[in-house]
C-alpha cells in the first residue's frame, strides 16, 4: 500500500466515525451482560459501561426444597451430573446448610456481584430465572456439554414468590438501581419447557410480588429468542416464529411490565431469516403497537457480533475484527433510531463453549481491546 493509500483510507475511517457520533443521540448506551462480575468489573470504567445483566437462577439463591443437612444430602446425592456441570461454570448450588440464612436461602454469591456493582456505581439488571432441582414441575435438566438450563412453573408458586419477594427486600436499599426481568427466551425450549400461559402466569405473579415489596421497581418481561441460530429454508424455523409470536402477543396482552424487552442478534447490513437488525425491532414494535405499547420502553438486553467465520446448518455468516466493528458501529445508530434506551452486550471476552454466541467478545483473552471496543467506549462517552 502507497503512503497516499494509506492517508486516503485514514481519512476515509475518520469520516466515518465522526459521521458515526454525529447520527446518535446522546440517550442511546451499551451495557454488558456477565456472570462475573466481581472478575470483571476493573475493565467497566474504561468503556464507560454504566448497565450490567446479571442471571439469578432460583437454585443458587433457595438451594434445598428443606434446608437442612439430610436435604443437602438429597441434592448431592439425585442430582451428580447438574452439580458437576454448574460447578465447572463456578456455580455454586449445593453451599454448606451453615451459610443459609434462617429462611434457607444462600446470598454469598449474590451479595458479591451487588457489591462489585455499587463499589463500581453501576445499574443493574437481574434476570430472575425458575431453574430449580426440586422446586419446579420440570427438574432442571442441563445436556452434558450444555450451557443452558431449563427453567419451567415452580410447583408451589408461593415457594417461588417467598424468594422473589426476599430478593427485592434484601437489594431494595442497597445502594444500587436495580432492573428486573422474568426469565429468559421462554419460546426456546433450551430455558423454558412449559407453556406460554404458565410463562405468562409467572410474569403477572412475579410482576406483582416485585411491586409489593418496591412499588418503584422497573420490571422487564423475558426477550424472545430471536431465531438467529435458525436458517429460513427449515420448517423448524418458519414454526418458530409462530411460537416467537405467540408467546410475545400473550405477553403483550398482560401488560405486566414496565419495559418491553429483546434480544437481537441479526445484522445491520444483511437480512437473515427475513430480518436484519432494524427489522426486527421494528416487528417487535409493531406487535407492541397493537397492544396500545407502540411507545413503551425499549431495551436490547442481549445482542452481539461473532469475530469469525460461522456456519448455522447451510449459511456461513462472515465474522471477523472489522465485521463487529462496523456491525457494532450501524447497530448502536439503528437502535437509535428505533427508540431503544439501553443494549446490554453479550460478552466481554470470548466464551467458546457456546458454538454461535462464543466468539463476540470485544476484549481479546488477555485483555487487549478488539476495534469494535472503540465503538463501545466512545458510544458510551457520548451517553453521559
Amino acid at each position: 500500500m502507497t503512503m497516499m493509500a494509506k492517508y486516503v483510507r485514514l481519512a476515509v475511517f475518520t469520516i466515518s466515525i465522526m459521521t458515526f457520533f454525529c447520527l446518535i443521540a446522546e440517550a442511546v448506551e451499551i451495557g454488558m451482560n456477565t456472570e462475573n462480575l466481581p472478575e470483571v468489573v476493573g475493565y467497566l470504567p474504561d468503556i464507560h459501561v454504566r448497565t450490567v445483566r446479571i442471571i439469578v437462577r432460583w437454585q443458587m439463591v433457595e438451594p434445598y426444597e428443606e434446608p437442612t443437612g439430610q436435604g443437602r444430602e438429597v441434592l448431592l446425592r439425585e442430582n451428580p451430573q447438574a452439580i458437576k456441570i454448574m460447578a465447572k461454570r463456578g456455580i455454586e448450588i449445593v453451599p454448606p446448610v451453615k451459610k443459609l440464612d434462617s429462611n434457607g436461602f444462600y446470598w454469598d454469591r449474590c451479595d458479591e456481584k451487588i457489591a462489585a456493582a455499587k463499589k463500581a456505581g453501576l445499574d443493574v439488571l437481574l434476570t430472575l430465572r425458575t431453574p430449580s432441582l426440586w422446586g419446579t414441575r420440570d427438574k432442571a435438566r442441563t445436556g452434558i456439554n450444555s450451557v443452558y438450563f431449563t427453567g419451567s412453573s415452580p410447583k408451589d408458586m408461593a415457594r417461588w414468590l417467598r424468594f422473589v419477594e426476599a430478593l427485592v427486600l434484601r437489594y431494595k436499599d442497597s445502594g444500587v438501581r436495580i432492573f428486573y426481568e422474568v426469565e429468559n427466551e421462554v419460546n426456546s425450549k433450551a430455558f423454558w419447557t412449559g407453556t406460554a400461559e404458565e410463562y405468562v402466569m409467572l410474569l403477572k405473579e412475579t410482576y406483582r410480588a416485585i411491586k409489593k415489596r418496591d412499588p418503584s421497581a422497573q420490571v422487564l418481561h423475558t426477550a424472545m429468542a430471536c431465531g438467529i441460530t435458525k436458517t429460513v429454508e427449515s420448517i423448524k424455523r418458519r414454526s418458530g416464529l409462530e411460537v416467537h409470536d405467540r408467546f410475545l402477543r400473550l405477553i403483550f396482552e398482560s401488560h405486566a411490565f414496565d419495559i418491553i424487552s429483546t434480544h437481537n442478534y441479526y445484522y445491520p447490513d444483511r437480512e437473515v431469516n427475513g430480518f436484519t437488525f432494524f427489522s426486527y425491532l421494528q416487528y417487535i414494535k409493531g406487535i407492541a403497537s397493537e397492544y396500545g405499547l407502540g411507545k413503551h420502553r425499549l431495551w436490547i438486553t442481549e445482542f452481539g457480533y461473532v469475530t469469525r467465520p460461522t456456519n448455522v446448518d447451510t449459511r456461513l455468516d462472515p465474522g471477523s475484527l472489522v465485521n463487529q466493528e462496523v456491525w457494532l458501529r450501524d447497530a448502536v445508530i439503528q437502535a437509535d433510531k428505533a427508540g431503544v434506551e439501553r443494549m446490554l452486550w453479550m460478552h466481554l471476552v470470548d466464551r467458546d463453549r457456546e458454538p454461535f454466541f462464543g466468539s463476540m467478545g470485544i476484549l481479546e483473552t488477555d485483555g487487549t481491546p478488539r476495534p469494535a471496543y472503540k465503538i463501545f467506549k466512545r458510544t458510551n462517552e457520548k451517553a453521559q
